[in-house]
């Protein structure tokens, strides 16, 4: 069976992308670090660029927007050029503002980020074998009281943060790991480096389960949420949900993850 009428999809213009950012708690000079699935925006007027245009307008000049540009994807043998290495698994828009003129990305080979406005450097500068934890941009960003922007996602698609919370918590269920990577500065030098980060003891047994955080944000109404056309979104400041995902933690060690079963 074949419908014979076609399925519409949204249109999402620039202005309700300014209206969705201010009705959800944007502002004028925020720091805002933003995952996002712009899927959930249906077609967007303009593109990534009016997304990222509508991001700027709201948050002003002298706020800072930063992004996920992650390539946890990368081995011991692979090299991660800041300039160059796309963004793995992250987004369109993400990958987009990697390529901008005038953005900033960290040095971690894991967990890097990019970034624009007045606390961008902060950011970027942060330890770059630090890819959770402190001395991590992570913890960069908590301290200079950054907001959280999922756009368009859920918890378990873009709250990154929480696994820093665990890093720092300390869960039973990771344990922190020394991983070697390679690097690449603009002179073309290559840098062997070890990155500290805090995976999962054993990758099989486990899987995390963020929507529970989530929960836990709604009961505390600590956290703006509206709809997208095919989605919603959440904003919310990285220490309030530091402070709920840990409360969390030291409550019940395993409370973001479930047992998978073993056949």
């Amino acid at each position: 069976y074949i419908c014979s009428r076609a399925m519409t999809f949204p249109m999402t213009t620039y202005n309700d992308l300014v209206q969705h950012f201010e009705s959800i708690g944007l502002c004028k000079d925020q720091a805002v670090v933003v995952h996002s699935k712009l899927l959930s925006f249906g077609r967007i007027e303009g593109g990534v660029e009016s997304v990222f245009k509508a991001l700027q307008q709201v948050v002003g000049p002298k706020g800072t927007l930063v992004f996920p540009t992650y390539t946890l994807h990368l081995s011991s043998e692979d090299i991660y050029n800041p300039d160059t290495t796309p963004v793995y698994r992250m987004g369109a828009l993400s990958e987009y503002v990697r390529k901008t003129p005038g953005v900033s990305r960290s040095n971690c080979p894991m967990h890097s980020h990019c970034a624009l406005g007045p606390l961008a450097e902060k950011v970027v500068k942060a330890n770059p074998e630090q890819s959770l934890g402190p001395g991590s941009s992570f913890a960069v960003m908590r301290e200079t009281g950054f907001y959280l922007l999922l756009l368009g996602c859920d918890f378990q698609e873009g709250a990154t943060f929480v696994h820093h919370v665990e890093s720092e918590v300390g869960v039973p269920y990771r344990s922190w790991l020394k991983l070697p990577r390679i690097r690449q500065d603009r002179s073309g030098r290559l840098i062997k480096m070890i990155c500290q980060y805090y995976g999962h003891k054993n990758s099989g047994r486990y899987k995390n389960s963020l929507h529970n955080v989530q929960i836990e944000m709604e009961k505390s109404n600590a956290m703006n949420t509206i709809a997208a056309p095919l989605g919603r979104s959440f904003f919310m400041s990285l220490e309030d949900l530091y402070v709920s995902t840990s409360k969390m933690l030291k409550e019940s060690p395993y409370a973001l993850v479930t047992e998978c079963s073993i056949n």
